[in-house]
């Protein structure tokens, strides 16, 4: 039974895609307004009239906070499936099938 679970696993290596600056800055914005909107739902949710407009502001600054995360799409070498993995993860699960994919990220200027 161990040997099953130790060969269900694949290695691949994925070029981490490069940042710009614009794609940094929108980062910081997009993290800094889902902070300041939790802080605002979380007053608003304080009086219970305001609660129905506090929970769905908290909800969607955690959205934002979730977006400010950097995220890669990477091909799964099993069943191809596209998994939308953080860009500092070393292995995931993919989805689809459940093997356990491990990740080794390179430098967009070097080569594989």
């Amino acid at each position: 039974m161990e040997k099953e679970a130790e060969s269900n696993y694949c290695r691949i290596e994925v070029i981490k895609k490069r940042g710009n600056i614009v794609g940094y800055l929108g980062r910081i914005v997009s993290f800094l307004i889902g902070i300041f909107g939790i802080l605002l739902g979380a007053l608003c949710c304080l009086t219970l009239i305001d609660i129905i407009v506090g929970y769905p502001m908290i909800l969607s600054a955690m959205g934002l906070i979730m977006s400010a995360v950097g995220y890669q799409k990477v091909e799964c070498p099993a069943c191809a499936f596209r998994n939308l993995i953080e860009t500092d993860f070393h292995n995931f699960d993919c989805e689809r099938c459940n093997t356990r994919v491990l990740v080794v990220w390179t430098d967009p200027g070097k080569s594989l």
